[in-house]
């Protein structure tokens, strides 16, 4: 459907300084005495960076309906289709105003009004979340001690822009991808919720025992432990009792990064969707050889012990034969233990809450590791142990495919934008449709 210029300039789209195509400003000073409690919502750049996300938020603070009017009627105030763009800290986020009645802070915000006759709110929105504009801002922002995007700095942004109805055709095509996005963000959030229901629900009811024809049949009698009821025949060791040696944490120093050497994973490697030897620290074999205890095997278990405390992941052959730094502690479990059950066991609310009452420091965080080794697990049967872990696994792996979906199509956004909003590829015409 798309159709790709020749590499003459002429077909690209023109440039207009934003001083050409409409009037930059900022409000009226709003005194902090004038804050009120409820009444018209006074805004300041986090809540408009909320809305550009299509967040809905609750203002903190407002301003009487008297002193609104007084503004509207003297100067103006935001209406339908002018823009606002946040000016300090977190710069460049746009948001186009809808029906609504708000005001907000000077200073946090520049305002768009008075847009360029055929100009269409939704394309500029989109001109200046583009990645190229996204730069330019970041350029004109920079400050020697604080950035900050002035009137005079954005009147002079130059942006390129065809006829209004290519501006149509263009946001309606960007349009339709992110509504493709918004609803993977909705499977995303149900998924999530359904992921959360199915940990309290196996953490407290189980999933039953087994008949001899071994459909499963729900438990019938149940225990008060973790401050919660689970099925009898549960048992609650401490979590070093289910491992085959001494939980305890990896190289204390790694030394220089060798070329070739031993990979070792950090704290903030667990961050990523895909741990990547290739991506982590290394060290030497002599040390990592005198660290052996700490050397990954299949089926391991990392646990943060600081940082991002109580975050787990299971090894697989990805990462094994690596070592580990400092900040983790390596969980072994011994025969009989499923893996990912105790890997979901350790996220599970209960488990959680052990081990947060566990963890010390004021500026540094951190759980020892004689905490870690006394929380308590709940331990069903291997065959219970089993079949929640491959429930819960299999929810884990359907919310990381919406994700991906989610990261695909966001890539296929931004080339989309990187491509129209530059005239490099041009919407066809309606005759050019119909042929």
């Amino acid at each position: 459907m798309m159709q790709k210029t020749d590499e003459n300039l002429d077909r690209l789209f023109p440039l207009y300084k934003m001083k050409n195509l409409c009037t930059v400003t900022s409000s009226k000073r709003i005194a902090r005495s004038e804050y009120l409690d409820a009444g018209i919502p006074f805004y300041r750049s986090k809540e408009i960076i909320l809305k550009s996300k299509g967040i809905e938020v609750n203002s903190e603070i407002h301003i009487s309906k008297k002193r609104f009017n007084e503004i509207k009627e003297k100067f103006s105030v935001p209406s339908k289709g002018e823009l606002l763009i946040s000016a300090v800290g977190s710069i460049g986020f746009t948001y186009v105003v809808e029906d609504e009645e708000f005001y907000f802070k000077d200073g946090n915000l520049l305002w768009l009004k008075n847009l360029k006759e055929g100009l269409n709110s939704n394309f500029l929105k989109l001109t200046l979340d583009s990645d190229e504009m996204q730069r330019k801002i970041e350029d004109i922002s920079a400050g020697s001690s604080q950035s900050a995007l002035t009137i005079v700095k954005l009147n002079e942004l130059e942006l390129p822009i065809p006829e209004p109805i290519e501006q149509q055709k263009i946001s309606d095509v960007i349009s339709t991808v992110q509504e493709k996005i918004d609803l993977i963000d909705q499977k995303i959030t149900q998924a999530q919720h359904l992921k959360i229901g199915l940990m309290q629900k196996l953490f407290s009811g189980g999933v039953g025992v087994q008949d001899e024809d071994n459909n499963w049949q729900n438990h019938t009698e149940f225990q008060n432990q973790f401050s919660s009821l689970t099925p009898k025949c549960w048992k609650s060791p401490k979590l070093q009792e289910v491992t085959s040696q001494s939980i305890s944490y990896g190289i204390v120093q790694t030394g220089e990064n060798i070329e070739n050497g031993v990979p070792c994973v950090r704290v903030v490697d667990l961050s990523n969707d895909v741990l990547k030897p290739s991506m982590m620290i290394t060290t030497s074999s002599k040390i990592s050889n005198a660290n052996t205890k700490s050397i990954l095997k299949v089926g391991d278990i990392l646990f943060a012990l600081r940082g991002d405390i109580g975050k787990v992941i299971v090894v697989d052959e990805t990462i094994a034969g690596c070592n580990l730094t400092r900040g983790l502690a390596l969980i072994r479990p011994i025969a009989g233990i499923n893996s990912k059950y105790l890997m979901w066991a350790i996220r599970c609310s209960y488990v959680r809450e052990q081990i947060l009452r566990e963890v010390n420091g004021s500026a540094l965080k951190e759980i020892p590791l004689k905490g870690l080794r006394g929380v308590e697990i709940p331990l069903p049967s291997q065959n219970e142990q089993n079949k929640i872990a491959e429930i819960l696994s299999t929810m884990a792996e359907k919310l990381e495919l919406l994700k991906q979906q989610k990261a695909e199509t966001q890539q296929l956004k931004r080339g989309l934008m990187q491509k129209l909003l530059t005239g490099e590829w041009r919407v066809p015409s309606d005759e050019n449709e119909a042929a």
